[in-house]
């Protein structure tokens, strides 16, 4: 039966136990675990029964030996795992999705291994890599079973659970409510249901949690049941509009937003398909990026277009000097524009136009008949250089 709706006072907000940054601090040290004794055991045993020093240098690279080309090998690998994303929340604990991920982590660094080593003359042992990596995704895919096992365990039992607020009509609602009851392993604890009818409509379905009411402040639900994650169930109960609102509003790593694919109207990259409990939704990951990830991905940022600007430093002179000696004034042109947030910042390009072109605008435009129209180009506008 349906519990009675919940008001501020009624309920006390509860705060779920993070399991998912312990489940993946436990995945990164077993992993580490596995590829740095497999790496450093194959290095031990192949040279070894070869007859060859176990540190020797590899060849045509003398400074570097076995020993620093392990320690290399252990890093890349536990750092492909991690960008592949296969210990993300989304992945792990059910599905086959993270044994896709941690064989095509494994396969992507042999083969960037074998294009560096041939790309740089370097000739690395074959035997020693085509030990290593079998052995290793093989060890790494059976403790991610064993340990895919023990979740499941703790969920049957009501531990590692992600507490779910359900958002849809009664049918649809109560067949979500059934499917994720049946199968605690996908870790998926429903809290509360809200919709658009009455608390009797949902009773009448056999719905036995708590009716949360009307879908009105989404925020006020999540605060009250401490539910970290949210399902639309069917378009009868939000419009797309307010579901895309809803995305934008979740807490970055803590809360996510599962859907029925009729309402994911949603940009395309932050669309993740993936099972749940056997039902047709999908996940749509939150829009920022915190802790962990905003380093990365500042750091790919800076080390992306540095390496874009030093390589493509001889075209920018190129074009300084055409710029330069096509017209009188300076190479850039700077003006604001607003960026992140509503912040102004400056916009540097090369100089395209005269100097002095912005002043031109509107006696050029209404020479043309265009002085009232917003955002109209100029025809055959004079202002333009002859490299711009």
């Amino acid at each position: 039966m349906v519990t009675e709706s919940l008001s501020h006072s009624a309920v006390r907000t509860a705060v779920p136990m993070d399991w998912h940054a312990t489940y993946q601090r436990t995945l990164w040290v077993s992993d580490a675990i596995i590829v740095a004794g497999v790496v450093f055991l194959t290095q031990f045993v192949w040279f070894t029964l070869t007859g060859e020093p176990v540190t020797r240098p590899v060849d045509n690279v003398e400074p570097i030996t076995y020993t620093w080309l392990s320690v290399a090998l252990v890093v890349a690998w536990l750092a492909a795992l991690s960008i592949s994303g296969s210990r993300s929340p989304r992945t792990v604990g059910i599905g086959t999705g993270e044994y896709r991920k941690v064989i095509a982590s494994a396969l992507y660094l042999f083969a960037v291994l074998a294009i560096v080593s041939y790309l740089t003359t370097t000739d690395v042992s074959r035997g020693y890599l085509l030990l290593s990596f079998p052995v290793g995704m093989a060890l790494l895919l059976i403790s991610r079973a064993l340990w895919r096992r023990r979740l499941w365990a703790a969920r049957r039992s009501g531990e590692a659970m992600s507490r779910v607020l359900v958002i849809g009509d009664d049918e649809e609602s109560a067949r979500i409510v059934r499917e994720l009851d049946s199968m605690p392993e996908a870790g998926y604890r429903v809290v509360g249901v809200s919709g658009p009818g009455s608390r009797s409509d949902f009773m009448s379905a056999g719905i036995e949690v708590p009716f949360l009411g009307p879908v009105e402040d989404v925020d006020r639900m999540l605060r009250m049941t401490g539910a970290d994650t949210v399902i639309v169930a069917s378009d009868a109960a939000l419009p797309v509009e307010r579901v895309r609102e809803i995305s934008w509003q979740l807490e970055s790593g803590r809360q996510h937003l599962i859907m029925v694919p009729s309402l994911t109207d949603i940009g395309g990259p932050r669309i993740h398909t993936r099972p749940v409990a056997g039902l047709p939704l999908v996940h749509v990951e939150t829009p920022r990026y915190t802790g962990r990830q905003r380093v990365l991905k500042r750091t790919f940022d800076i080390l992306g277009s540095g390496a874009l600007l030093l390589i493509l430093a001889p075209l920018f002179a190129v074009l300084a000097l055409l710029v330069k000696t096509s017209s009188a004034g300076p190479v850039f042109y700077t003006q604001e524009r607003i960026g992140k947030e509503g912040q102004p910042f400056q916009m540097i390009k090369f100089r395209s136009m005269i100097t002095g072109a912005d002043d031109m605008l509107q006696q050029l435009l209404a020479a043309q008949g265009t002085a009232d129209q917003p955002l109209h180009k100029i025809d055959n506008d004079p202002r333009i250089t002859k490299i711009g």
